[in-house]
């Protein structure tokens, strides 16, 4: 019995100094454009502590601003523990990313440069939060009673249904676009699903 009180005290100290170190982290944590107080800060904080994202230079953030698809699969490759390569563009890694876990195919001999300032639709970040979870199977029935099925594009029908079934997204507007601020609460949200193994 007092092995198992000792024990649980540890974990209360261990668990609080967490908090404490996390709290005392996102204290450093401040842009011109987003208070902390706003709904977005909490998700912003996560992905910019975790080193998932960064700001967009003069002490922004730009949480309303569009996520690039360079952007968004740049941060999926980091949430998946990928790191940047030296000397090479920082979207670089997020296209790597992509066409190693089957997240995104890029066209033949696109231009990188130019396609990773693509838009990215709900589709889309759904498709590559359902290819870092391991592209598990799901029931396409789900998508039956979505009053939007009809615009989910054939090669996202698996990834919507699994985002579904797993409570990550309800599969509506499809093929609507993501700000900045909607992309980090989402990952922050649904980070324990994407990375099980995370800390």
């Amino acid at each position: 019995m007092k092995k198992l009180i000792a024990a649980a005290l540890i974990l209360s100290l261990v668990f609080s100094l967490s908090l404490t170190a996390l709290a005392e982290e996102n204290d450093t944590i401040s842009f011109t454009d987003v208070a902390e107080d706003n709904w977005a800060w909490p998700g912003i904080s996560f992905m910019v502590s975790h080193g998932y994202m960064n700001g967009t230079g003069d002490g922004a953030f730009n949480p309303w601003g569009e996520v690039s698809l360079g952007q968004a699969l740049t941060i999926m490759a980091r949430v998946a523990g990928e790191t940047d390569k030296e000397g090479a563009p920082w979207y670089q890694i997020g296209f790597d990313w992509a066409e190693k876990s089957d997240a995104y195919t890029v066209p033949e001999d696109a231009d990188l440069e130019t396609l990773q300032a693509g838009r990215v639709w709900r589709q889309d970040m759904i498709r590559f939060f359902w290819a870092l979870a391991g592209s598990e199977p799901a029931d396409l029935s789900v998508l039956d009673r979505l009053p939007d099925a009809g615009e989910i594009g054939e090669d996202y029908r698996t990834a919507v249904a699994w985002s579904v079934e797993n409570g990550i997204s309800d599969g509506s507007r499809p093929l609507a676009t993501i700000t900045r601020a909607e992309f980090a609460t989402l990952v922050m949200r649904c980070h324990g699903v994407l990375v099980p193994d995370a800390q």
